[in-house]
């Protein structure tokens, strides 16, 4: 009924399960979509020198070319910095490097020693977006781009795009710990319904994305920074979820809600209307880990796929 997929990207497992077209087709389709977020990897990896992220961040202040998605998803990061107040930031990479210098992008880089904490280092403001020449210029000498935040969301969103124009139906894919897109329902059930890891909150999705953001717990991310003051989230900030048309907005919201914790009210007003959103309720492993025995229908590190009752396990 199902066909799967995999792949490691991005420092985490991409997964996909798709049903309700022959075999054959779902395996073509999960493979392209896999390829397509293989080339996101290649393009905005941290952690690979050749990628066009490391290019852009040791150019030192010359103008780099982009490729035209590089360039869009750039673009976007512009907008939601603007639409989030600031709390969402790719120009942090300078200071994630700081616990981890395979993000410097090449080896035995001194562009890090001097990198300031000063907040009005930090920010889209420091970088020059030319999308007539399709070029890139990062303004200030230390400063480093780190996708850490969207970059598997806009992955996931390309791949949930491939697979849709080629007729897939019905599919779930997901990111690691953070990042879920969905098509259509699973056979015989009306959404896919996940059940948050470490939680024992259940959430539906048709035709949606999920994200969870939070720093602490099997949620936590690298990119957990603040990057209104350079200071990394505190462990016991308050962790977000959100539900949206697409993976890559539902990253940078949940990002942005636990950067706010302690303000998430005010930036709700300046998220679009088509998103939901809901503060993590953390569950006790045992009580978590008897729930999922008895109803997850697929399960893997990072997620459980409740079924109806009239689904059969896969």
């Amino acid at each position: 009924m199902f066909e799967r997929g995999a792949l490691a990207a991005m420092g985490t497992r991409f997964e996909i399960v798709a049903a309700g077209a022959p075999a054959s087709q779902l395996r073509a389709s999960i493979e392209e979509a896999l390829e397509e977020i293989s080339l996101c990897h290649q393009r905005w990896s941290p952690f690979s020198p050749s990628s066009m992220l490391s290019q852009i961040n040791r150019s030192q202040g010359e103008g780099v070319a982009v490729d035209g998605l590089t360039m869009e998803l750039l673009s976007q990061c512009q907008r939601w910095h603007g639409d989030t107040a600031g709390a969402f930031d790719p120009c942090v990479g300078h200071l994630l490097s700081e616990r981890d210098p395979r993000r410097s992008g090449h080896e035995d880089s001194g562009i890090l020693k001097n990198a300031s904490r000063d907040s009005t280092f930090i920010g889209l403001a420091n970088v020059e977006i030319n999308v007539a020449k399709n070029s890139i210029r990062l303004l200030q000498p230390d400063l480093q781009l780190d996708l850490g935040a969207v970059a598997k969301g806009f992955a996931i969103d390309l791949a949930t795009d491939v697979l849709r124009d080629a007729g897939v139906p019905s599919a779930f894919l997901h990111g690691g710990n953070s990042s879920i897109s969905t098509i259509g329902q699973p056979p015989g059930a009306s959404a896919w319904k996940v059940q948050l890891p470490q939680s024992s909150e259940v959430l539906e999705l048709r035709d949606q994305s999920l994200a969870v953001s939070a720093s602490k717990g099997q949620y936590a991310g690298e990119h957990l920074l603040n990057p209104l003051t350079g200071e990394w989230i505190d462990a016991e900030s308050e962790g977000y979820w959100v539900r949206s048309k697409s993976a890559a907005e539902a990253d940078v919201w949940s990002t942005a809600l636990t950067v706010n914790s302690g303000s998430s009210e005010s930036i709700k007003f300046s998220m679009p209307d088509d998103m939901d959103w809901g503060p993590l309720r953390m569950a006790t492993s045992s009580n978590t880990n008897e729930k999922t025995s008895k109803v997850s229908v697929v399960k893997s590190d990072h997620w459980s796929f409740l079924p109806t009752e009239s689904e059969d396990k896969i």
